[in-house]
Parts: structure tokens; C-alpha cells; sequence
């Protein structure tokens, strides 16, 4: 799973960014090690956030891991989920197939319905 990381350090976290330096990002990476994850691209950001990280995990779950872990060293993190155009169109066929399905669900209980009212 790709996942791109918005982190944003509370105010203890971020006066220890300016003292540690690239000790921030060693950790993270470390964490994000930890669960079985891979960095590929870190920086560290002005503005909202103080760091972005696009990092591939084996699941979900090692992802939200690594979101939890940082929560509780004094980070917010946003997880988003990266996907690739191949992934992007696989997600909008199944989302195309499931919206025919409740579609077609829906229009088979309203045609049932009506066909008992009209008994």
C-alpha cells in the first residue's frame, strides 16, 4: 500500500525538530521500518504540516500502525492512501460495478414492492 503522510508535530515535537535536526526523520523512517515499511521520499515542509512522507507498507494495517505510533510520540499524521493509475481505474470499475449493483437492488425491491401493492 502507498501512503503519503501529512505529520505535523505538536509544539514539543517541533522545538525538538529544530534542536534534533534529521533526528525526526531517522525516526520515522525507523518507525516506519519497524512495520514493514519502505521511505521513498521524505521532506520536511513549511506551513500546515511539518513534513510529508510517501512511504510503501505492506497493508492498511502496518500503515495506521505507523499513524498510531506517531500519535502517541506527540504527532498528528494524516494517512492518505496513494494509488497509481492502474489502481485508480481498477477502484473506478469496482465502484462502477457496486453503484449497477445497488442500482439494480434497489430498482428489484421497488419492482416487488409495487407488484405487491398492486395484488
Amino acid at each position: 500500500m502507498l501512503a503519503i503522510l501529512l505529520i505535523r508535530a505538536n509544539a514539543e515535537g517541533a522545538a525538538g525538530m529544530l534542536q534534533g535536526g534529521r533526528l525526526g526523520a531517522e525516526w520515522q523512517q525507523a518507525v516506519i521500518s519497524a512495520y514493514g515499511g519502505e521511505v521513498l521520499h521524505q521532506w520536511a515542509v513549511l506551513g500546515r504540516y511539518d513534513a510529508v512522507v510517501v512511504a510503501r507498507f505492506d497493508s492498511q494495517e502496518a500503515a495506521t500502525a505507523f499513524s498510531l505510533a506517531s500519535t502517541a510520540a506527540g504527532q498528528y499524521v494524516e494517512l492518505l492512501p496513494g494509488l497509481d493509475v492502474d489502481g485508480f481505474d481498477t477502484a473506478a470499475q469496482l465502484a462502477g460495478a457496486a453503484q449497477w449493483s445497488v442500482a439494480h437492488a434497489v430498482s428489484e425491491a421497488m419492482g416487488s414492492e409495487t407488484a405487491e401493492s398492486a395484488e
